[in-house]
């Protein structure tokens, strides 16, 4: 799955967006399926992917709950700099 392609739809998560959370909620879940099923790729190395490609400033509460802290995680390994402001 081509990266630019998850990053346009990952858009719908930013603040400024005009997508309602329950539809950026349901675009990462599709990604993150769409990620595990193709080339059957491991739960995390699909999160390492969605984390990479996510806006900054991303709606927190459009990503499933039991996620949450597997993805801050990822953010912050990919981009530590936005952890620490």
């Amino acid at each position: 799955m081509d990266r630019n392609i998850i990053k346009g739809a990952l858009y719908y998560t930013k603040e400024d967006s005009a997508a309602s959370c329950d539809m950026a909620h349901g675009v990462v879940v599709g990604i993150m399926t769409a990620l595990v099923a193709d080339r059957r790729r491991k739960f995390g190395t699909a999160l390492r992917i969605v984390a990479e490609c996510l806006p900054e400033g991303y709606r927190k509460d459009c990503v499933p709950l039991a996620w949450r802290k597997d993805l801050e995680r990822e953010l912050y390994r990919a981009y530590p700099e936005r952890i620490m402001q």
